[in-house]
């Protein structure tokens, strides 16, 4: 009966450990997201303040 509670607790544990290990890696890759969403749209931006600017808007 104690190796089972000790199974279950290191199961807990590692369960754990493994759940935040996820979560860290999917709030990296949601930010490297956003940082490649922002840099496309600042590109662009600057792409049509040049068309603008060529047009004489």
């Amino acid at each position: 009966m104690k190796l089972v509670r000790i199974f279950v607790e290191n199961f807990r544990v590692s369960f754990v450990f493994d759940y935040k290990k996820k979560i860290t890696r999917l709030i990296k890759i949601l930010l490297i997201a956003c940082t490649l969403i922002f840099k496309a749209g600042m590109d662009l931006c600057k792409r049509r303040l040049e068309m603008w600017s060529a047009i004489g808007i």
